[in-house]
């Protein structure tokens, strides 16, 4: 390991107050997610949305912070240990907290030299959902590891003009159409629309974000995720309580985008995510599946770009899932990425080949079924 440069590993919940001060000063300094500052992380361990044993890592170079690499180590199955981001996932792109005088130190491969110093036994690494511009896709490469990057899709990313018409022009006549013709149903089926948000960068009224929360929540257990067996809706027993802690938290440092489309004072859809000014994400969205046939998801969509486009927001990061539907908005994507590090060691050997044999056979199951 260079000497300007040092690893500590947090392994314990309560030991992350301890970096609080020195992580928010980084996370300034740094290009990093939302869901990356110190208040949605804590968040998250707190109401565990993670549940594996913790490795968070603050890389210092000369003395000051210059990352912090989320890890967790959870079980692969029945068979192995790995390491993974900690923190939930709820990121529509996964990477960690770098300053920007620090992309281009060899930031994970001294996290994993470090990690293997401490005799952490984990079969591999597997780090998903990074975006193309990851520092960490250029800092893994060491003697000690040998790396397999895939590329796993792609978020898509509503990039906002300056002025409505200008993004009205780039969709699709029948989208538009579309637009159109559900606003006036809704309107005309449930009454007058207002939108009402806290976005990023607002100081929020904690009055009317505690309004906000509460009807979101209501939206969502009236929307299709509310009754749902699989994915996680922010209204399920054990997400609530997380979803209202960040929000309030967030909300106060200008970090969060919720807002809750009202037709005639119902509320009937809510889209919510993490932000930074000037970009925001959408995390998760629910609608009010009584106006199903009025599409009020797809109106309060529409009426959420253009107040975006009114606060000079540049980017909203609209996730990877659902593709056909998302890139209706937006023909722009950034590819994502899994990257598997595996230690040269025989046992890491033996699981590398594995799933290079079940990559393999991926493309002929698949044949099979068509």
């Amino acid at each position: 390991m260079p000497e300007p440069l040092s690893v500590d590993v947090l392994d314990r919940p309560e030991q992350l107050s301890t970096c609080e001060s020195e992580w928010r000063r980084c996370f300034e300094r740094s290009q990093a997610s939302p869901y990356l500052s110190y208040d949605w992380f804590a968040a998250a361990i707190q109401h565990r949305q993670s549940d594996g044993a913790l490795r968070v890592c603050l890389v210092r170079h000369e003395g000051e912070l210059a990352a912090v690499v989320p890890l967790e180590l959870v079980r692969d199955g029945r068979w192995h240990v790995i390491l993974r981001f900690a923190g939930g996932g709820w990121a529509p792109r996964n990477t960690c907290v770098v300053a920007d005088a620090a992309v281009r130190l060899p930031l994970l491969s001294i996290v994993l030299q470090t990690l293997h110093q401490r005799q952490d036994r984990w079969a591999y690494c597997h780090l998903k959902r990074i975006p193309a511009d990851s520092p960490l896709r250029e800092t893994w490469s060491d003697a000690a590891h040998t790396a397999d990057a895939h590329q796993t899709g792609a978020t898509v990313l509503i990039m906002l003009p300056a002025t409505w018409d200008e993004y009205w022009s780039t969709l699709s006549e029948s989208h538009r159409k579309n637009i159109r013709r559900r606003t006036n149903l809704l309107t005309r089926t449930a009454g007058a629309l207002r939108l009402e948000r806290v976005g990023p960068g607002d100081s929020a009224d904690v009055g009317v974000l505690g309004r906000l929360i509460d009807d979101a929540l209501a939206i969502s257990r009236r929307s299709w995720q509310g009754d749902a067996d699989s994915g996680r809706a922010i209204g399920d027993p054990h997400v609530e309580a997380f979803f209202r802690d960040v929000t309030a938290k967030l909300g106060q440092r200008g970090l969060i985008d919720l807002s809750v489309l009202y037709a005639a004072d119902r509320p009937v859809s809510f889209v919510w995510g993490a932000a930074r000014r000037p970009t925001s994400t959408i995390c998760k969205l629910g609608f009010d599946r009584d106006l199903a046939d009025t599409s009020p998801g797809l109106v309060h969509l529409a009426m959420l770009l253009a107040d975006s486009i009114e606060r000079k927001l540049t980017e909203i990061d609209f996730g990877h899932e659902f593709s056909d539907y998302k890139r209706r908005w937006s023909k722009v994507t950034q590819d994502l990425y899994a990257l598997r590090i595996y230690p040269r060691n025989f046992r890491s050997k033996i699981v590398r080949w594995w799933h290079e044999r079940q990559e393999r056979r991926q493309p002929v199951a698949a044949g099979l079924r068509e």
